[in-house]
């Protein structure tokens, strides 16, 4: 089915236009959509997010109660089980991973993520377990396996306080990051209820922050700083790293990955080898 024909099958949007292609993903294509002088984005599934055991109907739910919120796009309409989602267009742009690294933007991060950890939490728990077993099984390695024992003897260690749990995004990366004046998050296909040192580790890992970048980041999210908590939120980037390089090794299995992707898990198996697991 043609991105054409997707949007027209949607309720109201027989009239739409596709303007424009907006991003080409492993997982899945945007498309800026244009109606009645109103502008939306249209996400379309790509036959690997079935393969990565992706839940879309969670997905769904939270990013209706984001929208609301005005963390997200509104989600205007869903149909998860055929990989079709239409969000409200939002202007701006993604960050990039410079942005990240400004120390007025790791501020307006963490007021971000204080706002989205203080939300209702809606949806499931993050069922990270049960993913890395999927990866493993996709992967089939004696690397993945080992991966995955590793992340389970942090995930023992990590196991939250019930009163840390929070919603949280759980794919941080400044892709996910929509700049238009104010910060806005996209693509909850990871979120769920979890730890919120998780979104922060995802954010320190995923871009290279340096230690002094990682505090700034922590400081400005709770204030004070133990070492207890530096700690914690260093087991949480050693499971990251695990988790990242499982996801890139799964998603090996279905395509080839861009040299981006590449550098990045060349760079993350690094990480593993020379550093401590606890």
């Amino acid at each position: 089915m043609t991105p054409e024909e997707s949007l027209h099958r949607i309720p109201e949007f027989s009239e739409a236009v596709i303007v424009r292609q907006l991003s080409v993903g492993p997982v899945s294509d945007g498309f800026l959509v244009e109606l009645a002088g109103s502008r939306y984005v249209l996400r379309l599934d790509r036959p690997i997010a079935t393969t990565l055991g992706l839940d879309r109907d969670a997905e769904a739910t939270i990013a209706a109660a984001m929208g609301e919120q005005g963390i997200g796009p509104r989600l205007k309409f869903a149909d998860p089980g055929a990989g079709v989602l239409l969000t409200g267009y939002l202007p701006g742009r993604s960050w990039s991973v410079s942005d990240i690294s400004r120390p007025e933007n790791l501020r307006r991060l963490a007021g971000l993520l204080k706002r989205l950890h203080g939300t209702q939490a809606v949806g499931k728990p993050f069922a990270l377990r049960s993913s890395l077993t999927h990866y493993v099984g996709l992967v089939g390695t004696a690397e993945a396996q080992q991966m995955a024992g590793e992340a389970d003897i942090l995930l023992r260690r990590l196991s939250a306080d019930e009163s840390r749990l929070c919603l949280c995004h759980n794919d941080l990366t400044s892709a996910n990051i929509l700049d238009s004046q104010s910060l806005h998050l996209i693509d909850w296909e990871y979120a769920g209820i979890g730890d919120p040192y998780f979104d922060l580790a995802t954010v320190i890992q995923h871009h290279g922050l340096n230690e002094e970048q990682a505090e700034a980041l922590l400081t400005a999210y709770q204030g004070p700083v133990s070492d207890e908590d530096r700690h914690h939120l260093a087991r949480y980037g050693r499971l990251y790293d695990r988790v990242l390089a499982l996801w890139l090794l799964a998603l090996a299995c279905s395509t080839d990955l861009d040299s981006e992707q590449t550098e990045q898990l060349a760079t993350v198996r690094s990480r593993i080898a020379q550093g401590p697991l606890l």
